[in-house]
């Protein structure tokens, strides 16, 4: 009766002694979570793949994926830079160069942004676009490679041909570089003057990856800020002060887009003709722009091509020792 209970309450050994004629008992398969001994050594991973096969998620891969979410296919860069002009440009022209060098690449898919001041003797402009036009925009401020052994360069470039006059300068002369407005682009064919030279052009920020944009769309504007706008001097003193400097002058720029973004149509053209007045608060003295456009703490157009567009060269230093040093084994 014992016996009976027994078997009862345990099926694998009657289902053991029912299977074997022997009456030993049969061993029970090993019971155990995925990937442990116990389950036979077996892959906690996919089954079929390898440690070294699975599919590893990158950050390249979350940038891709958002993109293809948001129905783009480039990511979106904003750059401000800003310069002095010379006393012959004419600030009209200075306009309307971009304007027809901006419709080079302009297109359905690929918008360009931004606002373009053009104040007396100076400039800043703001420009949200692609990487290929953000660098084309810089690459064509760049001061021209025959440029660099001379302090002064001036270029009259037609449609068709470019003749230019290099003057040599006097040992007591100094200051900035002078660099016309096409100079950099070899082989440009926009019609420029003689006039539309720059002389110390800087990057002041450039954000890549930005979740929007700030401008509806590009347009410049010719200003004459009022001479009674209160604001305070540009402060280089410290590396600090200079940051902030420049911080505050580029949250000025993104605060004049959203306010012009919150427009609507019938009162965005009012708004432009009359954005000295209206948004005098967001818009600095000419005076504060040269300042910065002088200051050789901030990154000129011309180091930033030469850091981040230019031919990187990387000097080990086992290479510039002698004899060879043995190499590590690891």
């Amino acid at each position: 009766m014992l016996l009976k209970m027994l078997s009862s309450q345990n099926p694998h050994s009657a289902s053991a002694d029912s299977s074997n004629p022997d009456g030993k008992p049969t061993s029970a398969p090993a019971v155990g979570p995925p990937g442990s001994a116990a389950a036979g050594g077996a892959s906690a991973l996919t089954p079929g793949l390898s440690a070294s096969e699975e599919k590893r998620t990158s950050l390249l891969d979350v940038v891709r994926d958002n993109l293809q979410r948001q129905g783009k296919n480039t990511m979106l860069y904003r750059v401000v830079v800003c310069g002095e002009l010379v006393k012959d440009a004419d600030r009209a022209d200075f306009g309307a160069y971009y304007q027809k060098f901006f419709k080079q690449y302009q297109t359905e898919t690929d918008l360009i942004t931004g606002m373009l001041l053009v104040l007396p003797g100076c400039f800043v402009h703001v420009l949200e676009a692609s990487h290929k036009v953000i660098l084309s925009f810089l690459r064509d401020l760049k001061t021209p490679p025959s440029s660099s052994t001379t302090r002064t360069r001036t270029t009259h470039l037609t449609s068709h041909h470019a003749a230019s006059v290099t003057t040599e300068p006097k040992p007591s002369e100094g200051g900035p570089t002078t660099t016309t407005i096409g100079g950099g682009t070899p082989g440009s064919t926009l019609p420029l003057t003689a006039g539309m030279k720059l002389r110390s052009c800087r990057v002041l920020c450039l954000a890549d990856d930005i979740p929007a944009r700030f401008y509806p769309f590009w347009a410049s504007r010719v200003v004459d800020p009022r001479s009674d706008a209160a604001e305070a001097d540009a402060d280089f003193e410290t590396e600090d002060a200079g940051a902030r400097t420049v911080a505050d002058l580029c949250i000025k720029f993104a605060t004049l887009g959203a306010s012009l973004s919150s427009l609507s149509k019938s009162d965005l053209k009012p708004a432009l003709d009359e954005l000295g007045d209206r948004y005098r608060n967001l818009i600095p003295r000419p005076e504060f722009i040269i300042a910065v456009s002088s200051e050789s703490h901030v990154m000129s157009v011309d180091e930033w091509c030469e850091l981040f567009d230019g031919h990187l060269e990387v000097v080990l230093e086992s290479d510039l020792v002698w004899p060879v040093p043995r190499p590590l084994v690891f």
